[in-house]
Order: structure tokens, then sequence, then C-alpha cells
């Protein structure tokens, strides 16, 4: 049977995305296991309806993030996942994006805008007390990986347009190719899969339509990912409706989005893992003139104009990276939808893998 891992950003996600594949995955006989990176403890509104308050505190939200706890428990109870392969990592909601451009070693730890603490402060949290850090970060994920060693992942899409989902996406990568480079053989064998919360007006239309289909959000269509639908019979659209439905604190401000997502079918999609091409020394010059890379393909694709601020700023937009290697340098060349701007900070971030100290190297940054 197939060993599953599900990654969700938020107490929520889980069974927006895949919740109708878990379902079937458990009726199949796979082992299922969820992984919440955060405890949607940073959502200001949902903690005030909660608690009857317009000055939330930090405390409020360390009890919101507990309600949120209890919900993805009972919702996933509902569709057959029992609470011991629910794990809750206890990292910032609204921090993991930047856990992982700024705050990525143990000299600098982050300190959550909404529960004021800079670690963990939840007693379940998969390592007590988790310094909010990125490489603490990914330390649990390739230990998660390590002890369920699924063949089979489901995480946020890199696409996704918000950061803790996209960051997800990136930390559990990440973490995989690390195990891959360390020669874990579960790691090189395992399928991502990908799935998509947040992007623009999407799902559409919203509210309850659960014969209606989910279809990708047209600026993702050729983008790079190749899409895909999982067929869900008319009881497992129910099931996961009501699943839904147990997200009470979600649910009162968000009910009409969130019931979008039972559909009569969910959405995956998988991208190809770009591989950097080899060239002859001397072959590519940094010189602005693209003409050296005519046959060399991007290692990424990114939807243009897809944002009210992207259509204003087409200077900043970008399109598409490409990359290229000689015995000595590692290119790269960033397509924008239109040219370079001074008034436009651009920035590169690296993160380099299997450095025996990584406190050492916490990544490279071009500007």
């Amino acid at each position: 049977s197939s060993s599953v891992l599900v990654f969700s950003p938020h107490s929520d996600d889980e069974v927006l995305g895949p919740g109708g594949l878990i379902k079937l995955a458990l009726a199949q006989g796979s082992q299922v296991r969820v992984a919440l990176m955060t405890n949607g403890d940073g959502f200001t509104i949902a903690a005030g309806e909660e608690f009857r308050t317009v000055r939330v505190t930090p405390e409020d939200y360390i009890k919101l993030a507990l309600v949120r706890q209890q919900e993805s428990l009972n919702a996933l109870g509902y569709l057959g996942l029992p609470r011991e392969r629910v794990i809750f990592l206890g990292y910032p909601d609204g921090g993991l994006a930047r856990l992982w451009e700024t705050y990525w070693d143990p000299s600098k730890p982050y300190v959550s805008r909404y529960t004021r603490t800079d670690r963990s402060p939840y007693p379940n949290s998969y390592t007590p007390n988790a310094p909010y850090y990125g490489l603490s970060v990914v330390a649990d994920v390739k230990k998660i990986l390590v002890e369920t060693k699924p063949n089979i992942i489901f995480i946020t899409h890199p696409n996704d347009a918000h950061p803790d989902h996209w960051a997800t996406n990136q930390f559990v990568r990440y973490a995989l190719e690390e195990l891959r480079e360390a020669g874990e053989p579960f790691a090189k064998e395992a399928r991502l899969y990908f799935y998509l919360v947040h992007r623009g007006d999407w799902p559409a239309p919203k509210g309850r339509h659960l014969n209606a289909e989910l279809l990708p959000p047209a600026q993702l269509l050729n983008a790079g990912t190749n899409w895909f639908k999982l067929e869900l019979d008319q009881e497992t659209t129910w099931v996961k409706y009501q699943a839904i439905l147990k997200y009470a604190s979600q649910v009162r401000v968000l009910r009409r989005y969130l019931v979008s997502f039972a559909r009569r079918n969910e959405l995956f999609g998988t991208i190809p893992e770009p591989e950097v091409p080899l060239v002859p020394d001397g072959s590519i010059r940094v010189d602005g003139d693209p003409t050296d890379w005519s046959r060399i393909g991007p290692v990424m694709l990114d939807p243009a104009a897809d944002t009210l601020a992207r259509q204003f700023e087409a200077a900043a937009d970008l399109r598409a990276v490409y990359a290229a290697a000689d015995s000595k340098n590692l290119y790269l060349r960033i397509e924008t939808r239109k040219a370079a701007s001074p008034r436009v900070k651009y920035v590169v971030r690296l993160r380099p893998l299997g450095s025996a100290d990584k406190s050492k190297t916490p990544g490279v940054n071009l500007r």
C-alpha cells in the first residue's frame, strides 16, 4: 500500500486541497499522515469573532491555535484519519516566508507578530519549544520525512499566492532534496503533487456547488504545471463538505469561500524537476545579450500580469528564470515582462544544499 504524507500550511488547508483524496486513500488501505506547519494562530478576524473582542491579545492568538488544532482533528477524523497520524509543527502563522527568506539560522530567530514568541508555545508541537528560524523548520520536515518514508507527498503549489503556502512548498522541497543528496532511497522515489488554495478570485464561482467542476486558474494553465483532476463520487464530495464545516472558527468568517472547495473533483499538479544544463566555459557572457541563451530553456515559469500590482509595474513582473553552469560558474538569467528598472530592487536568493555546518551558510543573496 502507499504511504501518503500531506503538508498543510494552516489548519484547514489539509481538507480544502486534498480532503477527498485523504478519504479515498484511507479507504484503499494507504498509510496517510498530515503535518500542519502552523496552527493558524495569526487570523485576527477569526480570533476576534471566537473570543468576542476587538482587542486581540497574544494569549487570544494562542487560544485560537488550540481551537484550530481541534478543528483539524475533528475534520480529519470525519474523513477517517486517526488523531495519532496528525502532526502539529507549531511554526508561526504569517511567518513562514520570513523564516525562508530572512530568519534562517539560530543567530536571528523570528518573533511572531501575533503570539509575540520566538518559539512554539504549544505543548503538542512536533519539536517542543521549536525555535522560529528556517533551519529548525528544515530539520523538523526532514525528520518527519525520514520517519514516515512516504512515496507520495502532497504540498501547496509554488504559485499559491499566500506566503505561508509557497514557503511550505519551498521548505518541503528543500528538505526532500537534501535527503536525496544524502542518498535516502525513499526520497529519490517519492512523488510530489501540488494542490492550490489561494490564487486571486479562485475558485469560481464561490459558494456551495457540489456538482461543479474545479478547474485550474487561467493564469496557471500555461505556467509549467501539468494539471490533473481526481474525480470524487457524490458521497466523498458530501463528506468533504461536511469536514470543511468542522472548521467552525473559519466558516464563521469565510464560509462562502471555504465551501467552494467541495466539488466533484479535486485538482492536483506536477512540475518537472528543472535541470541546469552544463555549457562550455566562456559560452555564456554576462553582457545583457540573451543570444547566448538561445538553446537553453527556462527552469521556472511565472504567470505575467497576474496581479494588479504587476500589471502596473511590468519591470517587476517575473516571467521566467533560466540557469546554466560551466566548470566554474552558475549563470542565471531573469526575464521580466518589460526591461529591468532602477526603481525596482531584484533579489535572487540561493539556498545551498549539503553544507556540513548550515548555521554558517544561511544562503546567498544576489541583488
